[in-house]
């Protein structure tokens, strides 16, 4: 699934509550690291993790995560990184693409 210049404007808008979910630090990618990220994308959808360590690969790690959990990067500023998955289950998804 792609997303368009104004579903990526609306989910940054719906992200800057966000406090990151997930901390990657001096253990890297682990996969307990991924299935939390799993698990909280299957919660909430959108996903904030910051980058304590590994700032040099953080767009490597960012698609390595995005390739194992099929999720896709809406952002990265700084040392966070925004990660959307839809809910496959339309009963369960907390949002709401603009079409």
């Amino acid at each position: 699934m792609n997303i368009t210049n104004s579903q990526r404007s609306f989910l940054r808008k719906r992200a800057n509550a966000l406090k990151p979910y997930v901390m990657i630090g001096k253990n890297g990618v682990t996969s307990t690291l991924i299935q939390a990220i799993d698990k909280t994308l299957e919660i909430h959808e959108l996903v904030k993790i910051r980058f304590q360590d590994f700032q040099d690969e953080k767009q490597n790690i960012t698609d390595d995560i995005c390739s194992q959990t099929a999720a896709m990067q809406v952002d990265m500023i700084g040392n966070v990184v925004l990660l959307y998955r839809q809910n496959p289950d339309p009963a369960k998804r907390s949002i709401v693409l603009p079409v």
